[in-house]
């Protein structure tokens, strides 16, 4: 079962490139090519330049997740995956290869909402479908419903004047809905502030620096929420109990 476990992860990772179209970056084929001849090093040199020169790519970022992995940088993996979720969090691909690299974490402290089979449908829900993708429905909704309004009132019948109006109910209600959900997917994009460890370990200090209390020990690849940055130090917030401050430059912030 091991065996069959570890063969479907190298499988995954394997078949997991993505090439982008118009990536806009130079460097994005470069890494492409290295990744190919299985020189991961210099795949994830051009990636990352791709990504210091501001480019958001999913393309770039899955990739380069999956060359971090390679690698055996578990928390770099997991930022890439993570950043490229926040553009396109109903990518099947991405999030079997974050789950896959989760899994292989020290820390077990982020309560998942599979605990709650309710909680979990609605997340289901929520990421079935990304931000730019329901503004494109919500347009066009309001397209369709201009055109039924118009045929409202062109058409004599009122029997199909009244189909309409339940119509345009349903549509409404629909797109009430859907602009609901992407209120709050537009709203947590807004202010959610989050970071994975990036070192083998970081230490969750009770105050901004070296001299106070160690609380807590972080390993690699584990997720924070990330409350406020002040004098290079982080104050992060790990479920409801752990509390403190982390060194910036042991995260990668994920935007």
């Amino acid at each position: 079962m091991k065996n069959f476990s570890r063969t479907m992860m190298v499988l995954l990772f394997c078949m997991g490139l993505s090439f982008a179209q118009n990536s806009g970056c130079p460097a994005f084929a470069e890494g492409v090519a290295a990744y190919k001849s299985e020189n991961y090093v210099q795949a994830i040199s051009a990636w990352e330049t791709c990504v210091q020169n501001g480019l958001r790519n999913v393309d770039v970022l899955y990739n380069l997740g999956n060359a971090q992995y390679r690698e055996g940088n578990l928390g770099k993996a997991i930022w890439a995956y993570e950043s490229a979720l926040r553009i396109d969090p109903a990518n099947p691909d991405l999030n079997a290869n974050l789950e896959l690299a989760r899994g292989q974490t020290v820390d077990k402290t982020e309560k998942s909402e599979d605990d709650n089979p309710i909680l979990k449908a609605f997340w289901r829900l929520h990421h079935a479908m990304g931000l730019n993708s329901q503004l494109g429905f919500l347009l066009g909704f309001a397209w369709f419903a201009g055109l039924l309004l118009i045929l409202a009132i062109l058409v004599r019948r009122e029997s199909a004047r009244n189909a309409i109006y339940v119509s345009l109910f349903v549509l409404g209600l629909v797109a009430s809905l859907m602009g609901l959900d992407a209120g709050i997917k537009a709203y947590l994009l807004e202010t959610d502030s989050s970071a994975v460890v990036l070192s083998k370990s970081a230490d969750i200090m009770s105050g901004p620096g070296d001299r106070y209390q160690v609380l807590h020990e972080l390993h690699e690849g584990t997720k924070v929420q990330v409350k406020e940055i002040r004098e290079g130090w982080a104050n992060v917030r790990i479920g409801e109990s752990i509390n403190g401050f982390v060194k910036i430059d042991l995260l990668g912030l994920v935007k």
